[in-house]
């Protein structure tokens, strides 16, 4: 409703008034809206409480300023909140100033402890924290990929050592994982399970199904380990004579004993002569034997 004015006429008592009931008509109009807008139509509502505006429901209060120079004095009104148009930002008064507000509008860098102004962030960087505020960096465990990354990349790691046979060991002094020389990898002897107790010259090393290790010995061949032998059927007396049908050697009991051919002048020039050894002389046609550092005739 409108607000009703009382005509009060011209000059007092002229008769061109409202009459007293038409008065009374507008006055209680007039104070009906006011109960209605501000209380329940019969009790008024204490706005002021303590000094402060105490309004229940959905509040509206604009405080629109159209620039920043038209807020007032923020130490006066300490805590207002202040939209200005020319910046569409938000204000708060603090501590004698104006502090802007942050939105969905703002960029992360208005935040005081982050920088990116002194070093413009580049895609995939990521802030770090710099000791007094966070600025854009390199993140070493998200930018690698598998196809060009190194462990060498890692900044706690330190390959300045690298080398066969070496692995990662962290150093507590430098604070950084560094090459280190594997322990057993310097010695055979070093392996968990190898043992070169009582090693000899010209011993190899071999698996101990007893111990479950490798130790120092001789490996112990026999001719059945041979896979172009076979000795079934092995007996007194028996020689190995190659098989072409089976290509394998096999036991034999016939077979001829044929010594080493030679001349009489081949065979003087034996340095390594012996007792025992047995030649044919294709000079004399003779088997000789060497005994008593002679060549005898066998017949």
């Amino acid at each position: 409703m409108a607000k009703q004015s009382i005509n009060r006429g011209l000059t007092a008592d002229d008769g061109t008034g409202d009459n007293l009931r038409d008065t009374a008509g507008k006055i209680n109009d007039n104070t009906n809206e006011i109960y209605n807008a501000i209380g329940d139509g019969t009790t008024l509502v204490n706005l002021i409480n303590g000094g402060q505006l105490d309004i229940t429901g959905e509040n509206k209060v604009t405080a629109l300023y159209a620039t920043l120079g038209d807020l007032p004095d923020p130490s006066v009104y300490h805590g207002m909140f202040a939209h200005v148009h020319a910046e569409n930002k938000g204000y708060f008064a603090h501590s004698g100033a104006w502090v802007e507000l942050m939105d969905v509008n703002c960029s992360i860098d208005k935040l005081s402890d982050v920088d990116t102004s002194s070093n413009a962030p580049t895609t995939g960087q990521v802030l770090k924290w710099a000791g007094s505020n966070w600025v854009p960096a390199d993140d070493i465990d998200t930018q690698l990929s598998l196809s060009g990354a190194s462990i060498g990349d890692l900044g706690d790691v330190n390959l300045a050592a690298l080398a066969d046979n070496v692995i990662l060991k962290y150093n507590n002094t430098s604070g950084k994982f560094e090459c280190e020389l594997e322990s057993g990898a310097q010695v055979l002897n070093g392996l968990g399970d190898v043992n070169t107790t009582g090693v000899l010259n010209g011993d190899s090393i071999v698996y101990d199904t007893g111990t479950q290790s490798w130790i120092a010995g001789k490996p112990q061949y026999t001719l059945t380990n041979l896979t172009d032998v076979d000795t079934a059927g092995a007996n007194n007396g028996a020689v190995l004579a190659y098989d072409s049908g089976s290509q394998q050697w096999v036991p034999s009991t016939s077979q001829q004993t044929i010594f080493t051919n030679m001349d009489t002048t081949t065979r003087d020039a034996i340095t390594d002569v012996s007792n025992g050894m047995v030649v044919y002389n294709t000079d004399t046609n003779k088997a000789q034997v060497y005994a008593g550092g002679a060549w005898v005739d066998l017949h």
